[in-house]
């Protein structure tokens, strides 16, 4: 369904992966692509994934990349391997974002569904007050600048306190932190 909503925008490919943090082994990794067979063949047999930066960019971000051949001064041929595929405009990524971070995040949202309920609840780590404000008030939405106005802060104190989240929960990003906090139960 997701690659067939990607085509329908324009798209030539597409390429979702869902993945845990590496503490959680026994989970499986979903990836979903509609790159031609022999170009995933040649990726996993040369280890691009090791060295290709935008899998080190969504190792850290949701947020969509545009392959450029700048990105790729480190991996000069995993980028001519990547031209001989075809490659995505930053047109095409500005007119089409919405939609795909909306899919993206459904998708997100749809695997962590399906993940095991934990047995054993296991121990939740000690957010401050103020962090569990800063991050109740990001699950409503609130951005950075508008939680520093409600809460008499600077936007650099409401960032840090994201941050401290971040790490705590143990995910890469804010919206991580708001799903694995709701799902712990602490928001």
């Amino acid at each position: 369904m997701l690659l067939r909503f990607a085509e329908n925008l324009g798209f030539n490919f597409c390429a979702v992966t869902v993945a845990m943090p590496q503490q959680v082994t026994s989970i499986n990794t979903l990836q979903i692509n509609n790159y031609p067979d022999e170009w995933n063949r040649q990726y996993e047999q040369r280890k691009f994934s090791s060295i290709d930066p935008i899998t080190a960019h969504c190792n850290q971000s949701m947020m969509p990349i545009v392959w450029n051949e700048t990105l790729y001064e480190k991996a000069p041929h995993v980028w001519q391997a990547l031209q001989e595929q075809g490659q995505i405009s930053p047109l095409e990524l500005y007119e089409h974002f919405g939609y795909i971070f909306y899919a993206a995040s459904h998708l997100s949202e749809l695997f962590a569904r399906t993940l095991p309920k934990q047995s054993m609840k296991p121990d939740q780590p000690h957010l401050s007050p103020r962090e569990l404000e800063v991050l109740q008030l990001s699950a409503g939405g609130k951005t950075a600048y508008e939680i520093s106005k409600t809460l008499r802060l600077s936007e650099r104190t409401v960032n840090y306190h994201v941050q401290n989240v971040i790490e705590k929960l143990n995910v890469c990003n804010k919206i991580s932190a708001v799903i694995a906090a709701a799902r712990a139960g602490i928001i």
